[in-house]
């Protein structure tokens, strides 16, 4: 067998380069796709950031929509203790008019029967 030529050389190492620099050109697209530490860290601070601006403000909301409770709770409480003394002095007017209406009849039934047994007429 005859030792290889310049050219089949030539031509293999040809190919060789090629298939390199086909690699190269792959790897090279590849690693632009690839996210730098420094892009990654500040893209994770900026994520950081607005979690933390929803995180502040849903508890705003938490906290007010709690006062809001509290204070609605609290005016109940009032409103149903003022209801209570309400019913209460009207309670106490209505016990009393009864009482006296009562007392009024029954003291005139008294009288009446007294007068009936004395023989007085009216």
């Amino acid at each position: 067998m005859a030792p290889p030529s310049d050219d089949t050389f030539d031509r293999f190492f040809g190919l060789l380069r090629d298939d390199l620099a086909t690699f190269r050109r792959e790897v090279n697209e590849r690693l632009d796709k690839l996210v730098s530490a420094d892009a990654f860290a500040a893209e994770q601070r900026r994520v950081d950031e607005r979690i933390k601006v929803v995180d502040d403000k849903l508890n705003a909301e938490v906290e007010a929509r709690k006062a809001a409770m509290a204070a609605e709770e609290a005016a109940r409480k009032l409103m149903a203790a003022e209801l209570e003394k309400k019913n209460a002095r009207t309670g106490s007017w209505i016990r009393w008019t009864i009482g006296t209406l009562l007392g009024l009849g029954g003291a005139g039934g008294i009288v009446g029967g007294i007068a009936a047994l004395l023989g007085v007429k009216p």
